[in-house]
């Protein structure tokens, strides 16, 4: 269905007429079976969704459109195989990196027995390099590895980081570094701090022909040259769809780690690409995280729409972006070890969604995915909070917390997890004149004064607790939001999978790089990059 029909559904037009007449979050968390008619709880979560000002007949209309646009049918496309990633002629197959992670019995509709077997095979070979090097038998005549050093950018960073901060108490003796900027100084920063002879280099570019990773291993192969003897390639791990410019680049066969073109990098932790993860958390938490997102894969594939988190969240999103104008979408974890969730999920969504033509190839007509930030609370409480409660932008958040977390120091995530619960209530209902006056009667406030202390309030948000931080869970929570956006960019008729909009600025910097230095600028630019190209040359 195209941008224009969709925009002229009935459905549409019912929204459109509903959204000027929502009611208030403060009247409608005054029904006594708000929380109950709106929330979630499975034994992973509990999402609580009812601070979104929305009621059950706008909610009802979604899943109705969706159901109209045929949204079941795009689901079992993509995970039967079919290339929906049509701008690049590839399927969409990261389900299939974990339709067999612990065992778990399959039923999604995959037929594909090569893939499949690729996908078994360098598993195996994951788990067998993986305890070999942790069985001090990757370079024979080198001490035990002490540190590994992922060396990757977007997809091939982000994710690894996420899961191994986010499991840091099923972690082993190893310690992960991570090199993602092409910044020289970021790169000195890691290699000051590591052994040459116990650090092993994981060199992840499912290309292996991004600028930033490359340039990072030459200048680290050059490093090693320098301090260790022998052949220093033995210390790097290959994590590559491009298998033939890993071995150029000298890489042993044996230690290249393979993924098909069917995996897109901001979906590929849980493939070949998640081999740091594998390193840091064993074999066995690594396949529970894949069998994590198996479970949410099997429940949006098969659970009903009103009872799909997936098409949950995303509806609830599709409401506040098209029909309110929240363009602007909050993650606040309430937990340390998901301090690089904002991160992850940034690339994640505005990378898949943040598109303007139609699969017809026509402008949308429509608003897409929104600008999508965050910081991990209660950090951004002292930052940007006051914006969110008093200031003029419109916005919709996503609390995450945990409900249970070991630790030393049990106080804290009472104090933690109050925080998080106070500001998604005072976001959502504010406090008015007469509320203030009440609980202020002892202030000796000038009338002009009173309105800097009041808040507006009406500010949506969703909560999601997660019973425990296991690395099932947090496979759960990741494909959970994989799916999010994938039902977000089907309703809104763009590729979610394709990234046609890093490519111009990657260009422009490749004849940008050749001038520098240069005393002649042979390439045309805009006058202001010019002038600036000469001050740099200066």
């Amino acid at each position: 269905m195209g941008a224009f029909e969709l925009t002229k559904t009935n459905e549409w037009q019912k929204l459109t007429h509903l959204a000027p007449k929502t009611r208030s979050l403060r009247e409608l968390l005054l029904e006594e079976n708000r929380f109950r008619d709106f929330s979630f709880k499975n034994e992973y979560l509990l999402l609580d969704y009812s601070k979104n000002n929305l009621e059950k007949d706008g909610l009802e209309t979604l899943f109705k459109l969706l159901e109209k646009m045929n949204l079941r049918q795009a689901i079992k496309a993509m995970f039967s195989g079919e290339k929906i990633n049509f701008t690049e002629n590839r399927s969409v197959l990261h389900t299939a990196l974990r339709s067999g992670g612990n065992s778990v019995q399959s039923s999604l509709p995959l037929n594909d027995s090569k893939t499949l077997k690729e996908i078994t095979t360098e598993l195996a070979k994951m788990k067998k390099l993986s305890e070999e090097i942790l069985a001090k038998k990757i370079s024979s005549d080198e001490p035990a590895i002490t540190d590994v050093v992922n060396i990757g950018i977007g997809g091939s960073y982000l994710g690894i980081k996420l899961v191994i901060e986010a499991l840091g108490n099923y972690q082993n003796h190893l310690k992960t570094h991570f090199i993602a900027n092409v910044d020289g100084l970021a790169l000195e920063e890691i290699l000051t701090k590591i052994n040459p002879k116990t650090t092993l280099f994981v060199l992840v570019s499912k290309s292996f022909t991004t600028k930033e990773t490359l340039t990072n291993a030459l200048t680290i192969k050059k490093w090693l040259q320098k301090r260790t003897t022998g052949n220093v390639l033995e210390k790097f791990v290959a994590v590559t769809a491009n298998e033939e410019k890993a071995m150029e680049f000298g890489l042993l066969k044996e230690n290249i780690l393979r993924f098909g073109d069917y995996i897109g990098g901001r979906y590929s932790l849980f493939s070949p690409v998640g081999f740091s993860i594998m390193l840091n958390l064993g074999t066995k938490n690594f396949e529970n995280l894949l069998a994590g997102a198996h479970e949410m894969d099997e429940h949006f594939l098969n659970a009903d729409f009103s009872r799909n988190l997936p098409i949950l969240l995303a509806s609830l999103g599709i409401w506040q972006i098209n029909f309110l104008n929240n363009s602007n979408h909050l993650v606040l974890p309430y937990c340390h070890f998901l301090r690089s969730l904002p991160s992850y999920l940034q690339q994640l969504d505005m990378e898949s969604n943040g598109k303007s033509i139609t699969k017809a190839g026509q402008r949308v007509a429509h608003a897409t995915g929104p600008f999508l930030w965050g910081e991990v609370g209660t950090n951004g409480q002292h930052s940007f909070y006051q914006s969110l409660h008093q200031g003029t932008q419109s916005f919709t958040a996503d609390f995450i917390g945990v409900k249970t977390m070991p630790g030393t120091y049990a106080h804290h995530q009472k104090i933690l997890l109050a925080n998080m619960l106070a500001q998604s209530e005072a976001l959502a209902l504010g406090l008015n004149e007469a509320e203030f006056l009440e609980n202020s009667k002892n202030l000796n406030l000038t009338e002009s004064m009173i309105p800097h202390r009041l808040f507006a309030g009406n500010k949506p948000s969703n909560v999601l607790i997660l019973e425990k931080l296991t690395p099932q869970a947090l496979g759960y929570l990741i494909a959970l939001y994989e799916h999010k956006v994938f039902v977000q960019g089907f309703f809104w008729g763009i590729n979610s999978f394709d990234q046609w909009g890093v490519e111009l600025g990657k260009s422009i910097a490749n004849r940008i790089e050749k001038t520098l230095g240069e005393k002649k600028i042979t390439e045309r630019f805009s006058p202001s990059t010019t002038a600036l190209i000469k001050y740099l040359n200066s």
